[in-house]
Order: structure tokens, then sequence, then C-alpha cells
């Protein structure tokens, strides 16, 4: 009979450690209703490009729908960029735009949706390795993190105005568009 024999080297386990970047509100949430809609949808990645400095590779097309079988045309388009920080690091950046164009005046709407976060991931294979690393995350990453998380703010805030600019829209505060009661 055949002995069972252990691995040699154990199975890593990951520690995840997830911040949203523009907490507390979470997201980037723009209403566009005026002409030509659908122009946001056709410069998106260029926007992208321009400001997160990712090239056009790493920009990834999650979901392309257009419903084109009536007179208001439907369309949905998602993607996400994720680009690395260091060894630990990643940041993650959705960008969701769903609306609706009349096919002979060119009028319609979308609703813009960002919200980005960052992502840390430490391997580990022991409990003693396990408490190194939130040591080193407390004590000693902790800004760099923070210093991560606030870079990513500045550059979701600078999308937004880009967008706001690029299709005419005023900025509004957050809780402008809120109803008292």
């Amino acid at each position: 009979m055949l002995k069972k024999t252990r691995p040699l080297v154990e199975i890593e386990k990951k520690m995840y450690i997830q911040d949203f970047v523009l907490a507390p509100d979470e997201k980037i949430l723009l209403i566009f209703k005026g002409k030509d809609p659908y122009k946001m949808v056709e410069t998106m990645k260029l926007n992208i490009k321009n400001i997160y400095q990712v090239p056009g590779k790493d920009i990834k097309t999650l979901n392309f729908k257009w419903d084109n079988t009536g007179e208001v045309r439907e369309f949905f388009v998602k993607w996400i960029i994720s680009p690395k920080k260091d060894k630990w690091t990643k940041a993650y950046v959705p960008f969701i735009i769903q609306g609706t164009v009349n096919a002979k005046t060119r009028l319609g709407d979308f609703t813009f949706i960002m919200f980005p976060w960052i992502t840390t991931i430490y391997t580990y294979t022991n409990a003693l390795q396990k408490a190194l690393w939130w040591f080193y995350n407390r004590y000693f990453y902790y800004k760099q993190r923070r210093a991560y998380i606030e870079e990513e703010r500045k550059l979701a805030f600078q999308f937004r105005d880009a967008v706001l600019e690029q299709m005419g829209m005023k900025r509004r505060l957050y809780y402008e568009d809120r109803e008292l009661f």
C-alpha cells in the first residue's frame, strides 16, 4: 500500500485589503440630457488614455450593448482599467455609461457612473507571516496606500471635470440633486 505524502510547499493564502477611493460617496454619478449623448461613448477611451496615462491595450471593454431596433436607440457600455501601483497594490476603475438617443433628432440622455477602488494583496503561508504583514501594513505601508488613494481620487475628479467640460454640463453639488422632503 502506498503511503500518502504531504506536499513540500504549503498552499499560499492571501490577505486582501480594499479601500474605496471616493469614500464615503463611493461613486461619481453624472446624468446628461441633451444633444448627441453617444459622443461620450465615442471619446471615452481617449479620455481614459489622456487622464489615467494607460495604454489602449489596458482598457478592457467588459460590455458593449447597442439596441437600434427602434427610433429611440439604447446603449450600455462598461470599461475597466486596473493600473498596477506596486508589487502588492492595484487600482481598479470601472466606467459605466447607459443611455438613449433618438435616431432622427440626435437628442437623448445618458447616466455615467465610476467607482474606483484600491486593493492590496499580501500572500502568506503561516500565522506568523500573516501577523508580520498586518504589522508591516499598519506601520510602514499605510502612508503609501493613502498616497495611492489620494492620487486615484484626484484622477477621478479630473476625469469627472473632463466629462463635464466635454459634454457642456454645469457642475452641480451633490446635495442639489436631492429633495429635502
